[in-house]
């Protein structure tokens, strides 16, 4: 037997059958063989050849920390989290590890990349591996139907559904397989994280995965200087609105476990992702980043702090643009009156939404938008979804849809605002409780992470739509938020029993810090 966190009593890994272990592992090979057999011979190169290795890799990863458990040696729930961990690393650098966003027109004509089947499998397996720990802990998911995390259940299926009346089917059933995945990676996750630490971890793991996805498509720029600046308008030969946007949810990821560790490494990827964040020049993204940074020291109360913030942000603007071909395309830039297009856009799909109001027209209908012949030419170039999470999912999933991502993001602000003011009377009391401190610290950090997420997805489709790193973070949060409330009060159960309060005490501050329920 082997003692998991908080003294609670469970069984290894190893407790599952044999025939079970082996069964799911000879499955997993024979769905890998047939995927490859059905392989057109097309696609039999040496993209292919890389994407085996990286599947390889991840296989190899989850085999090791699989046999650990099957071998008894590491306590049942310490290892689950720490396999969906790596899981969850795999399934966010999967982005720029399978980069197929240069074939989109294909992609939503169901025509698919190499890169794209490579992405596929990954998920597939990853949805394997949480399954074997699903049947030893099914407990791990009961926590979905319940509380707070029920919205996001109910939004989940209500996406899985419209999958039935959406345009491109096979495409949105590709991406509500992720949306399922992602829910049950985070139900698991949320469930095996009994401490403040857990929630650290977690917000590590995110840190090094958007590192890469912020530093790899700078350095592919990069790789041929002459071409660098031979992206849109002249920008970074690079998504900017997704790597702004990115580069931004890396700066308050670096800043939050900067604050809590003292580490230079997070000072370092706070400066990176700053410097990134402009190169990229998504003013949508620069324009959230720099706001969650704001809200982020001023939460602290730190003005000067941010004063310097606003004064290096500019400095650094200004070099790169000075020294860079962004300068031009500034200079040039005359979309400002329509926001690049995207008020064109805005009018043109609330008038889509008035058409069907109530369920909407599918899931991912809206990357399909260009296909409206009720829309001018240009409006359709402008991109393949609405560039508003919330008009996006008004677009997909009706009002119904909309409904629940409000409620999803009311939740994410109820509990991080009543933490914080449970955190505030917690730290005026005892000045010099240093895990009401890092509390503090983490959940400001949380909420400014939100602002940015939230202010981003108001001009691009960061939540409600394709599960991209983005939405991914946002889920994380209200996960995160739904379980932060429990910790808390947990920590402070136990300040209460140090003898420093009365008997009187105790009834409010407990109950000031129970978990919102709805």
């Amino acid at each position: 037997m082997a003692i998991s966190q908080n003294n609670v009593v469970s069984r290894p890994l190893g407790a599952l059958p044999s025939w079970l272990v082996f069964g799911l592992l000879g499955g997993t090979a024979v769905l890998a063989a047939l995927v490859f057999a059905l392989l057109p011979n097309a696609l039999l190169s040496s993209g292919t050849i890389f994407i085996v290795a990286v599947i390889t890799l991840f296989v190899v990863l989850l085999c090791c920390g699989l046999g650990s458990g099957i071998a008894g040696l590491a306590r049942t729930e310490v290892l689950v989290y720490r396999i969906t961990l790596v899981i969850w690393w795999f399934i966010l650098v999967c982005e720029v590890i399978f980069d197929h966003s240069g074939d989109a027109d294909n992609t939503y004509r169901g025509q698919f990349a190499t890169e794209a089947y490579g992405e596929g499998i990954v998920w597939v397996l990853a949805f394997i591996v949480l399954l074997v720990l699903l049947l030893r802990r099914p407990s791990f998911l009961a926590q979905l139907c319940t509380g707070s995390y029920k919205w996001v259940s109910l939004f989940t299926a209500i996406c899985l559904l419209s999958i039935a009346w959406s345009p491109g089917q096979l495409y949105a059933a590709a991406w509500g397989f992720k949306l399922l995945l992602v829910v049950f990676m985070l139900g698991i996750c949320t469930s095996t994280i009994r401490d403040l630490d857990g929630i650290t971890s977690f917000l590590k793991i995110s840190f090094w995965a958007f590192a890469v996805l912020t530093i790899v498509p700078v350095v592919i720029a990069f790789s041929d200087p002459a071409t660098a600046f031979d992206g849109v308008g002249g920008r970074l030969n690079a998504n900017p609105d997704e790597l702004s946007a990115t580069a931004g949810s890396l700066l308050l990821l670096a800043l939050t476990l900067h604050a809590i560790e003292k580490r230079k490494i997070y000072l370092l990827g706070s400066i990176l992702a700053t410097v990134i964040m402009f190169l990229a020049l998504g003013k949508a993204g620069i324009g959230a980043g720099v706001m969650g940074a704001l809200f982020f020291f001023l939460l602290q109360r730190k003005v000067v702090r941010s004063l310097g913030l606003l004064l290096g942000v500019a400095a650094v603007g200004l070099l790169i643009v000075s020294v860079t071909p962004l300068g031009n395309h500034l200079r040039s830039y005359q979309g400002a009156a329509t926001l690049t297009g995207r008020t064109l856009i805005w009018t043109a799909g609330i008038d889509a939404v008035k058409q069907k109001p109530i369920l909407g027209h599918g899931y991912l209908a809206s990357y399909f938008f260009y296909r409206n012949e009720n829309i001018d030419d240009y409006v359709a170039l402008q991109g393949m979804h609405l560039h508003n999470g919330f008009l996006d999912v008004a677009y997909n999933n009706g009002l119904l849809g909309l409904a629940l991502l409000v409620s999803i993001h009311w939740v994410i602000l109820r509990n991080l605002f009543g933490t914080l003011r449970s955190l505030t009377t917690l730290r005026s009391r005892e000045p010099a409780n240093k895990r009401a401190a890092m509390a503090y610290l983490l959940t400001i950090g949380l909420l400014a992470t939100y602002i940015n997420l939230f202010v981003a997805g108001l001009f691009n489709s960061s939540y409600g739509g394709r599960t991209m790193s983005p939405y991914m973070l946002f889920l994380a949060l209200f996960m995160i938020a739904c379980q932060l409330p429990r910790l808390i009060s947990e920590m402070t159960s136990g300040a209460l029993g140090n003898g420093n309060r009365t008997d009187a005490d105790r009834p409010a501050l407990a109950l000031s810090l129970e978990p919102a329920r709805y």
